[in-house]
């Protein structure tokens, strides 16, 4: 007897894992019972192979990658009828058995799951797009060999690599020779004509001399004279002439008031009756009173 977890253990080394589609073994024993099936009834079986291309880019991080799986697996699977059998043979490999298929509606279901795969899918909000490449075949009159019809399948599926891949090498050889003529190089555009140089700046005429006027001649100062001392009483000669009069005062200014009376300079006016007022030289204040009486 088996134990429940003989058969899950049986089940999960069956089916796959992560997408829940057949793993390879079961697969693989599909295909080799629907091959004795077609080859006692005489009936016609088609084989698919898959391979997921995720181009030039790589494949997307591992968490990114089981949801694209998953996601390719559930449109094989939806795509094909009850009586076909999908399986993932390897990480990104997948096999679809077709019994009662005929080699003229081959090319169209192939160019049909094509363009289901090949659809954007939807990561984390991010658009992925994938390559699908397709082989496949036919089973022949006679043949029972399951390995036989796998092995035509993936040569098939390998010849279309190749054919593919020479196609991009034969583009990538034949786009120089394909090249458009280059368009004539544009015309050059005419250089800006020299910028008209200043003319040199002319001297300015020198400022004509400003007329000189003739000076008037300096007036020579000449230097005041202190007056001759007085002369004694026992000298000769004339009486020392009075001291010179005040100054005249200068005029006055216009809108000024007039300046005040000069006090009166000079010896008062003789007394009737002295010797001044009879013609005698008055005495020197400087001399003693004595020695003018000595003298007389």
């Amino acid at each position: 007897m088996f134990s429940p977890d003989d058969i899950d253990q049986y089940v999960r080394e069956l089916y796959d894992p992560l997408t829940g589609i057949p793993g390879p073994g079961l697969f693989l024993d599909r295909v080799q019972q629907g091959m004795h099936v077609a080859q006692r009834e005489e009936l016609s079986m088609g084989l698919l192979l898959v391979d997921i291309d995720y181009g030039a880019g790589g494949p997307p991080p591992i968490e990114h990658r089981k949801e694209l799986l998953q996601q390719v697996a559930g449109r094989l699977v939806d795509e094909l009828r009850v009586s076909d059998s999908v399986g993932r043979l390897d990480v990104d490999r997948f096999g679809i058995l077709l019994p009662h298929a005929y080699a003229e509606g081959m090319p169209g279901l192939v160019s049909r799951i094509t363009l289901q795969l090949e659809a954007p899918y939807q990561l984390e909000g991010a658009a992925v797009t994938i390559r699908a490449r397709i082989g496949s075949t036919i089973r022949l009159d006679g043949e029972s060999d399951s390995f036989s019809l796998i092995h035509r399948t993936q040569a098939d599926l390998e010849g279309r690599w190749t054919a593919e891949r020479q196609a991009l090498e034969d583009a990538a050889k034949a786009a120089p020779a394909a090249q458009v003529e280059p368009d004539p190089p544009a015309p050059q555009a005419e250089p800006d004509p020299p910028a008209p140089q200043a003319e040199p700046a002319q001297a300015a005429p020198a400022a004509a001399p400003l007329p000189t006027w003739p000076t008037e001649p300096a007036i020579e100062t000449v230097a005041a004279v202190p007056p001759p001392p007085p002369a004694s009483a026992g000298s000769t000669g004339a009486p020392a002439p009075p001291p010179p009069a005040h100054p005249p005062a200068s005029a006055p200014i216009a809108g000024s008031a007039p300046p005040a009376p000069a006090a009166p300079s000079g010896p008062p006016p003789p007394v009737p009756g002295s010797p001044a007022a009879s013609g005698a030289p008055a005495p020197l204040a400087t001399e003693d009173p004595g020695d003018a009486t000595a003298a007389a």
